[in-house]
């Protein structure tokens, strides 16, 4: 077993994989305090754009700022060595925008608040290589679908270079073979979900192409009942087998009361056939606080659902640290939610 733990003001989030060795033999992690400690601010102008026009400007990961009329931009990241990556084009189309023009500045430094400016029309911008297709096959009636393509670069800048809200078929604007270094790569992220189900496929791809992918079959029965409601409140999933599934995951977020999150991630292997998860008891960690754990009230939603791969389940686990080309990732599950009373 494997848990990690992270605390704010606000919010709990708790994490738990169990798996065997053979599984998962390294696990390539991050953890932040939250609020994150320490941040530094990335800002400047940004030159370059025409009439109609807008930019995305990211550093770190999942930290896309859009700078538009003001033609300038701000970021608050931890102090690191990063890749400054930015996409500008037109805003009239449905997505982020119609991208144009790349830049990538590698290695970036930052100890302090620092001024990187922008220029669209300098020598670290580029023309991309023209838009490719991503199709999602396999939606059902009743599904709502949204989709997006992501281009995570070698010192973990992710920015979005394609989406669709809505829709199975988008367009993206991938970043050119001959701009890429290192671990760079695009991947592909569609989800198609219920008020009671979700499926969703990723595709890891580092060539410019254009992606065809399939969702899932739909996942079979889960239920979640309360085991105990002390010390803190912890929750049985119980599920259908699900045919090729690597991996189980259980995922629990409260409703009302205080901001408490929890995933358990199960191995097949680990598991052994179980086809249900008590929540464990932490309450004898050293230094656990059981506010920590879900309260004696309220409501809690909930997802239980299976993983499968086309690749071991440890490149899925270090996706976004040791990205995989060619890794393809499938999920199902189910969703619901549950009253605690005492």
């Amino acid at each position: 077993m494997f848990v990690t733990h992270w605390s704010g003001v606000t919010e709990v989030e708790v994490n738990i994989l169990h798996a065997t060795v053979s599984e998962l033999s390294q696990i390539n992690l991050v953890t932040e305090e939250f609020p994150a400690a320490n941040l530094v601010t990335v800002s400047g102008t940004v030159s370059g754009l025409g009439i109609g026009e807008g930019a995305i400007i990211a550093m770190d990961m999942d930290d896309d700022e859009p700078s538009f009329s003001d033609n300038t931009y701000s970021l608050d990241v931890p102090p690191g060595t990063y890749d400054l990556v930015a996409v500008k084009g037109s805003l009239a189309q449905v997505g982020p925008i119609a991208v144009n023009k790349m830049l990538i500045q590698r290695n970036v430094t930052v100890s302090g608040n620092t001024t990187i400016n922008v220029d669209f029309n300098g020598s670290d911008a580029f023309d991309p290589p023209g838009t490719r297709n991503a199709v999602i096959g396999g939606v059902l009636s009743g599904e709502y679908v949204n989709g997006f393509v992501r281009f995570l670069s070698h010192n973990k800048t992710e920015i979005t270079v394609g989406e669709r809200f809505g829709g199975s078929s988008f367009s993206f604007t991938p970043v050119p073979t001959n701009k890429q270094f290192g671990n760079d790569i695009h991947y592909l992220n569609a989800i198609a979900t219920t008020d009671t189900t979700i499926r969703l496929i990723e595709r890891y791809f580092k060539e410019p192409m254009d992606i065809s992918a399939t969702l899932p079959s739909p996942f079979g029965n889960a239920s979640v009942t309360v085991a105990t409601t002390t010390p803190y409140t912890r929750f049985t999933a119980s599920w259908d087998a699900y045919s090729g599934a690597q991996a189980y995951f259980a995922r629990f977020i409260s409703v009302t009361g205080r901001a408490v999150s929890w995933f358990v991630g199960l191995s097949a292997g680990w598991l052994g056939g179980q086809t249900s998860y008590t929540l464990p008891d932490l309450s004898g960690l050293s230094g656990w606080d059981n506010n920590w754990g879900f309260p004696s009230s309220g409501l809690v939603d909930w997802e239980v659902g299976a993983v499968k791969t086309n690749r071991p389940i440890q490149d899925y686990v270090n996706a976004k640290f040791v990205p995989t080309d060619g890794l393809e990732v499938s999920i199902a599950g189910k969703r619901g939610r549950s009253t605690i009373t005492p």
